[in-house]
C-alpha cells in the first residue's frame, strides 16, 4: 500500500477514536460490502486505505480494511483501564521509535493474516498489552505465532484450557488425551501447538505406532498456553 507512514498514523489515531455507533456485526459482513457503512468510511484507517488506492479497492485492500475494523472493534470493546490507555497513548505520542516498532509491526503482521478471526484475537492481545498484562515481547511473540496456527488449533487449545480449569487448583496440571478419552481426532493441532510452545508432551508415554498412535497426543497446557488463552481467546479481556 502507498504511504505506509500515513497508514500507520491513521491506525494509531483510530485506536483512540472509538466509534460507539459502529454496531454492525462485522464478522457477518462480506468483504465487498465492508465499506458501505457511512460510519466505517469516517474511521481514519479506512479513509487512509481508500485514499491510497486511486482506482478502487482491490480484494486485498478490502480484506485488510475488514481485518483492521475487526481488530479496532475488539480493542474498543475491551475493558482497558483509563490510566493504562492514557499511558499507552502518551508513549505513542512521545516515543517515535516505540510507535514505529509497535504500529508498523502490528500492521505488517495483521496484513499477513488470512483468517479474520485472528484480527479479533490480535485486538484482545493488544488490549491486554495496553492493560500491562502482556509485556511487549510477549505481545509480539503471540501475534507472530498467531499467523502460523490454524483457527481449529485455537479450539483445541481452548479444550485443553477448559479441561485443565476443571482440576483442583492445588493439583498439578495433568496430561490429557482427548483422542483416547473422547474420540476426537486432533493430532495435527496438537503437534502445531507443541511446536509453538503452548502444549507440553508427555515424555513418559511409550509410543507404539509413531505419530499415528493416539498416545502421542497426550499433552498438557503450560503457562505460555494458559496466558494466551486468558488474554487472547477468552470472551472478556
Amino acid at each position: 500500500m502507498k504511504n505506509q507512514l500515513e497508514l500507520r498514523d491513521s491506525f494509531t489515531r483510530s485506536l483512540f477514536n472509538e466509534s460507539k455507533d459502529l454496531n454492525i456485526d462485522l464478522s457477518e459482513v462480506v468483504i465487498d460490502n465492508v465499506l458501505e457503512n457511512e460510519i466505517v468510511k469516517e474511521i481514519p484507517i479506512v479513509k487512509s486505505i481508500v485514499a491510497a488506492t486511486n482506482i478502487g479497492l482491490r480484494i486485498k485492500e478490502r480484506h485488510f480494511a475488514k481485518k483492521s475494523l475487526l481488530l479496532l472493534k475488539q480493542f474498543w470493546n475491551s475493558s482497558i483501564a483509563e490510566e493504562e490507555l492514557n499511558k499507552f497513548k502518551s508513549r505513542l505520542n512521545s516515543d517515535p521509535k516505540y510507535t514505529a516498532k509497535v504500529m508498523e509491526q502490528l500492521l505488517i503482521i495483521l496484513d499477513r493474516y488470512i483468517e479474520e478471526e485472528k484480527a479479533v484475537i490480535m485486538g484482545k492481545l493488544l488490549a491486554s498489552h495496553v492493560n500491562d498484562k502482556l509485556n511487549e515481547e510477549e505481545f509480539f511473540e503471540y501475534i507472530i505465532i498467531l499467523d502460523q496456527l490454524y483457527v481449529t488449533d485455537f479450539k483445541v487449545l481452548r479444550m485443553y484450557y477448559d479441561k485443565t480449569m476443571e482440576f483442583e487448583s492445588n493439583t498439578h496440571i495433568k496430561f490429557i488425551n482427548f483422542e483416547k478419552d473422547e474420540g476426537i481426532k486432533i493430532n495435527s493441532s496438537v503437534q502445531r501447538l507443541r511446536t509453538h510452545g503452548f502444549l507440553d508432551r508427555n515424555n513418559a508415554a511409550k509410543l507404539s505406532g509413531g505419530l499415528k498412535d493416539s498416545v502421542d497426543v497426550e499433552s498438557r497446557i503450560n503457562s505460555f498456553g494458559i496466558k494466551f488463552c486468558e488474554y487472547g481467546l477468552l470472551e472478556e479481556v
